[in-house]
């Protein structure tokens, strides 16, 4: 008598197709249902800047500090604080250890960055530009124009440090310049301030970037 044989087929092999396409089916709704449980990250916190000094003449530092704040807070969420009144100096902030004033002045004005501000004094000079101008029909001669301009320039300085140690954390060394010509009707306009409100713009630019959208 024959053995009788007896065929075993494996029950895992046929299902093992409809397995796979089941996790296939159900694993992207798990992971993004384990993305959508993560707690969204807390933005940071804007960081406080007081304003410590600014140095330079009246007729400089007005102008440059009203449009530089201006500037600023057009172009981030930061509300600097003005304490030049305090009579502190940006320089005893960066000294290590800290003297009682530097202690004093941070215990009454806390923050995590101070600024200093420095502003030269402008420089003004005259330029002049000579161009062809038209044939005289009398005399056949080229005639010369003569254009005369004013141009100014006032620089200036800010200064981040860092409130703990008295690290420089960013600086700015810009620019401003006005050209006007001294005949013409906006001539009896302060070139002074338009160039101390050029040089806030490219001040806060260089700081904290481009305008908020």
């Amino acid at each position: 008598m024959s053995a009788l044989r007896i065929r075993r087929s494996n029950p895992t092999v046929p299902y093992l197709p409809a397995l796979v396409g089941v996790l296939l089916f159900f694993l992207p709704a798990a992971m993004a249902h384990g993305a959508s449980s993560k707690p969204s990250p807390t933005p940071a916190s804007p960081k406080k800047i007081v304003l410590v000094e600014a140095q330079g003449s009246v007729a400089q530092v007005d102008p440059f500090i009203s449009r530089f704040l201006s500037e600023v807070s057009d172009r981030s969420d930061i509300a600097i604080v003005d304490a030049r009144l305090s009579g502190a100096h940006i320089s005893e902030l960066k000294v290590s250890p800290p003297t009682e004033d530097a202690k004093a002045f941070k215990g009454a004005w806390p923050a995590d960055l101070y600024l200093g501000i420095t502003l030269s004094d402008c420089a003004t000079k005259g330029i002049q530009a000579r161009t062809p101008g038209f044939n005289d029909p009398m005399t056949g001669a080229r005639t010369v124009q003569v254009i005369r301009t004013i141009r100014t320039e006032c620089p200036a300085t800010a200064t981040l440090i860092d409130a703990k140690d008295g690290r420089a954390v960013a600086t700015a060394t810009v620019s401003g310049s006005r050209e006007e010509n001294p005949e013409s009707a906006d001539a009896s306009f302060d070139p002074t301030q338009a160039a101390e409100q050029e040089a806030a713009e490219k001040a806060a630019k260089k700081l904290f970037g481009a305008r908020k959208k």
